[in-house]
């Protein structure tokens, strides 16, 4: 086999790796895109969680108002 064989080889060898990697290259490719999507969807949902604790802080302090509002009501009528 002359040099030129040697060459083709080489050239297909060198052919079918890049077609392995290209491959590897699409899964990740869509591995990293699911990952960005999750990424987003976790994002959306500490948003929301946040937005909860913030309710939940505000019906915490509701009783608190009221038995100030009616002190104040029974305050006022006494004087």
């Amino acid at each position: 086999m002359g040099d030129e064989g040697r060459l083709q080889i080489k050239t297909r060898e060198a052919g079918e790796e890049l077609k392995k990697i290209e491959e590897k290259e699409k899964i990740l490719s869509l591995k990293l895109k699911k990952a960005e999507e999750f990424l987003f969807k976790f994002d959306e949902v500490v948003k929301e969680i946040d937005e909860v604790k913030k309710v939940g802080y505000e019906l915490g302090k509701l009783p608190n108002k009221i038995k100030e509002t009616f002190q104040r009501e029974l305050a006022g009528r006494v004087d």
